[in-house]
């Protein structure tokens, strides 16, 4: 049976290299924490890298239209 907590995702995004750090969490405020926490822990400066809005993804029972 498919678990019915929500997964969110985030990603940090370098600025020069495009390059993707992704995150995931089950509450948007702990995916941003988790990055920001990221971010914090290995001393990248604020421009080094941008973040995209928290996601929900890995959703359950939604119209196979939408999900496309």
């Amino acid at each position: 049976m498919p678990s019915t907590t929500p997964t969110w995702k985030c990603a940090l995004i370098n600025n020069k290299t495009r390059g993707r750090i992704a995150f995931y969490a089950n509450s948007a405020q702990k995916v941003v924490l988790d990055a920001q926490n990221y971010l914090v822990a290995n001393k990248y400066k604020n421009n080094e890298y941008r973040m995209t809005d928290p996601v929900e993804v890995f959703k359950t029972g939604i119209d196979w239209n939408t999900a496309l």
